[in-house]
């Protein structure tokens, strides 16, 4: 089940915009260095799944982009949940042990 809202370990983006990445970038570092967390694309701010379609493709993006601004490298889940309407992409990000990440060389907490 979806969550209706987004909390201190809960994070919606509306798309895959660049905008979106690089907010979504700095929430994971900044989550990254406290606890775990996930973070739904397709989701706006108000918690209303958006009509929208995702592609294996759009994961590898994602990843990628991450893997190349985040250090040191934050691994995480990422997969696509949809039903007949809709997909969202859920990213999954567990606690980890060191706990100074940077996103673009930036600290973000």
């Amino acid at each position: 089940m979806l969550p209706t809202k987004e909390s201190e370990i809960v994070e919606f983006k509306a798309s895959l915009s660049e905008d979106c990445k690089l907010k979504s970038g700095r929430a994971i570092s900044a989550l990254a260095n406290t606890k775990w967390w996930k973070i739904y694309f397709g989701i706006n701010d108000d918690g209303c799944v958006l009509w929208k379609s995702f592609w294996d493709g759009d994961m590898q993006i994602l990843a990628s982009y991450y893997a190349s601004k985040i250090d040191p490298k934050v691994y995480s889940n990422i997969r696509i949940s949809n039903n007949k309407l809709w997909d969202i992409i859920e990213i999954t990000i567990t606690e980890k042990k060191k706990k100074i990440h940077t996103f673009d060389g930036i600290w973000y907490s």
